[in-house]
């Protein structure tokens, strides 16, 4: 079964992915079944997100396959000079996405916890690029902008900020900043873009902050 999916060249992608994710077996798909069925990715326009069910010894029930990939909706409201810029864009941050990985393995630093990883591809062309993870499709969910994050959720990321920034703290080995300083891939201008588009932390919860603000002036 493969659900919502488009045969070709986009499948042959998510076989590969599959297949890659699980070097130590041979003949991988001589020995396992996979279902393919892509989510309702609504809220995202740079990727398509599939689960890939599985069946065989040695390998997960289901894994998460995030592609690399403008949404239509975003494609028919750009012309072709602005298709290209979005699409050196998204090679760069997927890039990015992937070399964090590469960096800091599953389970590495404390309090801040993300999915184990196990195979991540750039993209090069069309049909390239992807991230294979554990799949906690079940666990998750995406918050809504408004009315954003609550108390709580306010603290644990703050938590989990703060662990990551230890981590890098302490970690004697630097030579993981190499990879994302800017222009270290060829782009020169997309990380301050970036910044400047991104969320003030204050805006994520704005009642909270101005409270804290009232009783703490240097926040």
């Amino acid at each position: 079964m493969y659900k919502g999916i488009n045969m070709g060249k986009e499948l042959a992608q998510l076989f590969r992915l599959v297949e890659n994710s699980f070097p130590d077996i041979q003949n991988f798909f001589d020995k396992h079944n996979v279902d393919f069925e892509r989510l309702n990715n609504a809220k995202s326009f740079w990727s398509e997100i599939y689960v890939a069910r599985l069946s065989g010894e040695g390998v997960p029930e289901s894994i998460f396959i995030k592609i690399p990939r403008i949404g239509g909706n975003v494609l028919r409201c750009e012309d072709e000079e602005g298709i290209d810029e979005l699409e050196n864009v998204l090679t760069y941050y997927s890039k990015k996405e992937n070399l964090f990985y590469k960096h800091f393995p599953y389970g590495s630093i404390p309090n801040f916890p993300f999915p184990k990883v196990y195979f991540t591809e750039d993209v090069e062309e069309y049909g390239t690029g992807g991230i294979v993870a554990e799949n906690l499709t079940d666990k998750v969910y995406a918050v809504e902008h408004i009315p954003g994050l609550n108390h709580e959720q306010v603290l644990r990321l703050m938590e989990a900020l703060a662990g990551f920034h230890s981590h890098l703290l302490m970690r004697e080995d630097k030579s993981y900043v190499e990879s994302f300083v800017e222009g270290a891939h060829g782009r020169e201008t997309y990380a301050p873009g970036m910044q400047n588009m991104m969320v003030d932390s204050k805006n994520l919860n704005a009642p909270y902050f101005n409270r804290a603000q009232m009783q703490n002036p240097l926040l």
